[in-house]
């Protein structure tokens, strides 16, 4: 079964664009596509482009992928399955590269998202570690780039690639 790209787009949420009280909205439809709404005051426009340019990728080339299962799932209360773990961690902007407001750090099974400070409030991060935990944490969106059978094998011109450079 191949795989088709789908989206994950974070908006800076207008006053009305999102639920009265709310900070984050997500709208998780099935086909691999979601939109995330932070409120205006807890994210920056940087912040929220740099959230965007990264996941095109994440998601569109299958890195994260959805694994549906029903309407309203992700509202639905968290259940300790403990698949995997993602969580945002905001640091001071010395930890960060150049011009970067958020930089995922990965290994199979966890992805740390490092935010710059001042990017976002710490409302937010703790709102969208809750909702990371439950979209993560129960399998609802998985981490798939360390899925060996899905990469192409490497192509050589003579026999397996050399190990060191010729002579």
């Amino acid at each position: 079964m191949s795989y088709q790209q789908t989206s994950m787009v974070y908006y800076r949420a207008l006053p009305g664009q999102i639920p009265a009280g709310q900070i984050v909205h997500v709208d998780d439809y099935q086909g691999g596509v979601a939109d995330i709404y932070f409120h205006h005051r807890h994210a920056r426009a940087e912040f929220v482009w740099d959230f965007n340019w990264i996941t095109r990728h994440h998601v569109g080339h299958g890195l994260w992928r959805q694994r549906w299962t029903h309407d309203g799932r992700l509202h639905e209360p968290q259940e300790g399955r403990g698949v995997a773990i993602a969580r945002w961690e905001i640091v001071s902007p010395g930890e960060m590269p150049r011009g970067r407001y958020v930089f995922p750090v990965e290994e199979d099974g966890l992805c740390t998202w490092l935010i710059r400070s001042g990017s976002c409030t710490e409302e937010l991060q703790e709102t969208m570690n809750c909702i990371l935990e439950r979209a993560v944490g129960d399998g609802l969106w998985w981490q798939a780039w360390h899925d060996e059978q899905r990469k192409p094998a490497v192509p050589t011109l003579h026999g397996p690639p050399l190990l060191t450079a010729p002579v």
